[in-house]
């Protein structure tokens, strides 16, 4: 275990061992956008689109070495768990031939970026490879012998077979791989171990898909209709091959390659075929969200699992208030946590003018009062829960709130912001009622939160590597609301109000308790106020002229695409999305009749 402050960290996360450069390129490698000031949009095909998906797997590459993971020490039973599923074989098999196929496309490629581009993807197809050997080895689990791997002949097709049966096994491996993570049928630390190749996965896929629409554009017209049939050819391959292994047709060996479509059983979960596409489209949209929204994404597996989940009956809903409620919220928050230390993340260097525009930021004093304000409260009431489960959550909440208050403080002291620490005020005796106004003003602050933060960071008001450290702080708060409406709605329950108006009743009373709050600041303006919420009242800090249409308009937007990352079965804060729904139809309205009169 590690100490944060007066805090504990918790241990998840933490299967590969790391320096800190690693571990800052293993967050680097999640979230990506492309050199500020470049064209909002672009043709396919051109050379910035080039420019651009090379440039994703470049930039997002993590050095990790396969030879010093730290594999876990694992007890009889996972062991045999471990050792019983029934894909190392393939597995290790896939990854030698990806490898190979890659590294042979690469070699007919003139293009120098490019060709840097598709080595990198060879290399890193070959160190999964190697992370799977080096397991295998670890665990004791006995391998057929790897047959020779042979050049191909065509090396287009080759890459394109790879390239698209990653794009499917992918889609599912990422739900198996999050389903894992739930069931806890493996120890945490083995499966955080596969984390970095997961992500890499993802970032293959979608390397790939931009360079079909790339490569297609940038050939003679006459070609394009066999590169068509080409593409058709490959998919007709691929689906072949996976019917055939379906009904048992290559052999026992070979059956290993439907894992990923049909293994939910093998990591310990009864869940039903409907449940796992929904888990799957959620967990492939969360990963591939954090990068350029320009470049192309994986569509023609998620289309066909969605156009199938038209003709499946939706999932029975988990009751509010239930045992598998409450293990679905704390599971997802611990599942979803980050393991960083702010000393160590990758501080840039500032400019006297951008450090200039950070020192002159008005709220920082603001910020660390709230997180140190935050991380008292969560503190003190986790001491209040008597659930195990409920309880190791919640403390994974106060750890993280500590945290963000050390990120500020790191921040303050790197950069030589003027800012003085104060003590904080007693918190109410009333420490339950503490929490939910606390979880409430949350929930306000940061909806308007992250309008502020699009804009500012649109606006290039800080270098982007700043805005890629508090995204990270972004997407915790993301998941602390989640985690808060869901645990308020899992409380009421066990009261007897899980009756939606019951539980809308309450929420109303404490959002118009945190909006009260929120006017109070706005009325305060500039003046240095308790640090309760700052999103709205500094906004125009970070762009001069943008109007309460636009302001609301990002708020909206950005929440629906940070919501989208999570599971569909989680309730989501409502409230204030409504609300500027409402409002935005109303000014959209206004502007028409005006314009038209």
């Amino acid at each position: 275990m590690e100490c944060l402050g007066n805090m504990t960290a918790p241990t998840w996360g933490k299967g590969v061992v790391m320096d800190s450069s690693v571990a800052d390129a293993d967050r680097t490698a999640r979230v990506w956008q492309g050199q500020a000031g470049g064209p909002e949009r672009f043709r396919l095909g051109s050379e910035q689109h080039k420019t651009l998906f090379c440039r994703m797997l470049l930039d997002t590459f993590n050095p990790y070495k396969p030879a010093v993971i730290d594999w876990p020490e694992l007890d009889p039973d996972a062991r045999d768990r471990l050792v019983s599923l029934p894909i190392w074989d393939i597995a290790v098999q896939t990854e030698g031939k990806a490898k190979l196929r890659v590294a042979t496309y690469g070699e007919t490629v003139s293009d120098k970026l490019l060709k840097e581009a598709i080595a990198l993807n060879g290399f890193e197809e070959g160190r999964h490879k190697d992370v799977l050997a080096n397991m295998v080895r670890a665990y004791g689990i006995e391998l057929a012998e790897e047959p020779v791997y042979i050049k191909p002949r065509d090396p287009e097709w080759a890459f394109m077979v790879t390239g698209y049966s990653e794009c499917i096994d992918s889609f599912f491996a990422f739900g198996l791989f999050d389903l894992a993570k739930r069931s806890g049928y493996f120890p945490p630390a083995l499966v955080d171990t596969f984390e970095p190749v997961m992500q890499e996965e993802g970032r293959h896929i979608l390397f790939f898909v931009n360079w079909v629409a790339w490569h297609k554009r940038n050939m003679p017209w006459w070609r394009r209709p066999w590169f068509a049939l080409k593409v058709l050819a490959v998919w007709a391959f691929l689906i072949w091959e996976r019917i055939g292994i379906a009904r048992g047709l290559g052999g026992a060996p070979d059956a290993d390659n439907n894992f990923t479509v049909t293994g939910s059983k093998s990591v310990g979960v009864d869940i039903s075929t409907s449940e796992m596409m929904d888990l799957c489209l959620t967990e492939n949209d969360r990963r591939l969200a954090g990068y350029d929204k320009r470049l192309r994404r994986p569509t023609v597996v998620p289309r066909l699992v969605r156009f199938t989940r038209r003709f499946m009956g939706k999932p029975k809903p988990v009751e509010l208030g239930s045992t598998a409620h409450r293990d679905l919220f704390c599971q997802h928050f611990k599942a979803t946590y980050q393991h960083y230390e702010p000393e160590k993340l990758p501080w840039p260097e500032l400019d006297e003018a951008a450090l200039g525009r950070l020192r002159a930021v008005p709220f920082w004093q603001e910020v660390l009062h709230t997180e140190l304000r935050a991380g008292l409260i969560v503190k003190q009431f986790t001491e209040t829960v008597d659930d195990p489960v409920l309880k190791e959550a919640i403390a994974l909440q106060g750890f993280e709130e500590a945290r963000h208050a050390d990120l500020i403080r790191v921040m303050i002291k790197r950069y030589g912001i003027d800012v003085q620490e104060h003590a904080l005020d007693p918190l109410p005796a009333d420490i339950a009622t503490a929490f939910k106004d606390f979880g409430f003003g949350e929930c306000v602050d940061s909806f308007l939160g992250f309008g502020v933060f699009k804009i500012a960071r649109q606006s290039g008001f800080l270098p982007e590597s700043i805005f890629a450290i508090f995204d990270t702080l972004m997407y915790e708060e993301t998941r602390h609301i989640v985690f808060f409406v869901n645990w308020m709605a899992y409380n009421e329950a066990q009261r007897g109000r899980a009756a939606g108006w019951r539980r809308g009743l309450t929420s109303l009373r404490f959002y118009t308790r945190a909006l009260k709050r929120l006017i109070g600041t706005a009325r305060r303006g500039a003046q240095v106020n308790d640090g309760k919420e700052f999103s709205a009242t500094q906004a125009s800090v970070f762009l001069d002229g943008f109007t309460f249409r636009r302001f609301l308009e990002d708020c909206y937007a950005e929440n629906a695409r940070r919501m989208q990352e999570f599971d569909r079965g989680l309730l989501r804060p409502s409230f204030l999305p409504k609300l500027a729904d409402v409002a935005l139809s109303s000014l959209r309205l206004w502007s028409f009749r005006r314009n038209s009169a």
